[in-house]
């Protein structure tokens, strides 16, 4: 930053408290907002970057050290930055956050400085770096041609150099059965660290952890649909998550195709266990949209999902539910064996309380 003695644009400075309890400061631009033109490139699709990486057995997470603040301001466009304190005006050298079109601007950089890698061995959305590689000798390379890229344009790493474990496991996800499930043990031990001082990994979380990369050993491979083919889906519902499975049938194959999962919220964990189910087809439509809009979906279900719906004395939110669902050609099933060893967890569709801790207690033992 610098002092500005002479301005024209003035705005306010805004302290907002992260998680840590530090304080972190952002600038309100709503008049330069408005004035500024809208640059309208396109960011990456996250579905499509995750896709990407399928096939690859190494891959290696990064992160950009305050992404935005390593782009400069064009000198005659600083002053416009300006913003008023105590001590003074300042405004900013540095691209600051809270500035319309900053996103579009920091991702047409990275697109354009990874260019020759995008594709091939790296994958950038914003400021998380993924690079993917065949084998131990390829990474090291990798690794080795990103970096050269990265002292060529001067962008700064992250010091841990690796993304937060919940990071990891929402990018990969999709490969997990149940995975909001089976990860509430940890990520309620990480949510509970307010401070640093206040980590305290305990014994249960660490089986948990183990037991997640236990399953991440051996993810299954996940095929696209073919035009025409009908889609299968299984849901489940525990007390503190919804999970979901999108699957074809192929002869007497079952071909998997998603996982979606989710952790309930605090008002959706009071739900009753047929609208939790529910939820999770909601869930599944919104997450998966381009699926259900190309193909006929089949769910595989024991309860009267569709009968409820098409209640005419439905209101509030499963009037809005059955509303959302009906763009769709959704149909409905009764469940008989699940061949696939894959969807062995799928067999309890809403677990009791007891069933719920059971489940726990095998997933940390």
């Amino acid at each position: 930053m610098r002092e500005v003695t002479y301005h024209s644009w003035l705005s306010n400075p805004v302290l907002v408290k992260k998680h840590d309890g530090n304080w972190r400061m952002y600038v309100d631009f709503p008049n330069l907002n408005k004035a500024c033109p809208k640059d309208c490139y396109p960011l990456s699709e996250i579905d499509w970057k995750v896709e990407s990486l399928c096939g690859y057995p190494i891959k290696y997470f990064l992160d950009a050290y305050k992404g935005y603040h390593q782009i400069h301001m064009a000198e005659e466009d600083e002053e416009k930055t300006a913003f008023h304190t105590s001590q003074g005006v300042f405004c900013y050298r540095k691209m600051p956050f809270r500035l319309k079109n900053v996103g579009a601007t920091y991702q047409r950089l990275v697109d354009k400085a990874f260019d020759r890698q995008i594709g091939r061995n790296l994958e950038v959305y914003m400021d998380d770096l993924v690079i993917k590689s065949y084998s131990e000798e390829d990474v090291v390379r990798d690794i080795a041609e990103m970096f050269r890229t990265l002292r060529k344009i001067n962008m700064k790493l992250n010091p841990i150099n690796v993304q937060y474990l919940n990071g990891k496991l929402a990018s990969l996800n999709r490969f997990l059965s149940k995975a909001a499930e089976k990860s509430l043990l940890f990520f309620k031990t990480l949510k509970r660290c307010i401070k640093k001082s206040d980590f305290a990994w305990i014994e249960e979380a660490e089986k948990a952890l183990k037991a997640m990369k236990k399953q991440m050993a051996k993810l299954p491979t996940l095929m696209a649909p073919v035009e025409g083919e009908t889609l299968i889906m299984y849901l489940s519902a525990a007390e503190e998550a919804i999970s979901d499975v999108l699957l074809v049938e192929r002869g007497d194959r079952q071909i998997l195709i998603y996982f979606v999962g989710s952790v309930l919220q605090s008002l959706e964990i009071n739900y009753t266990p047929m609208e939790k189910l529910i939820l999770a087809l909601i869930h599944a439509a919104r997450r998966l949209r381009r699926y259900f809009q190309a193909h006929p979906v089949a769910v595989i279900t024991d309860q009267p999902i569709r009968q409820i719906l098409s209640r005419i004395e439905n209101s509030g939110r499963l009037a809005k539910w059955a509303i959302e669902l009906g763009e769709h050609a959704i149909s409905y099933r009764p469940r008989t064996s699940i061949r696939g060893q894959v969807l062995a967890d799928f067999l309890a569709e809403m677990p009791t309380r007891e069933t719920c801790r059971d489940e726990e207690t095998t997933i940390v033992a």
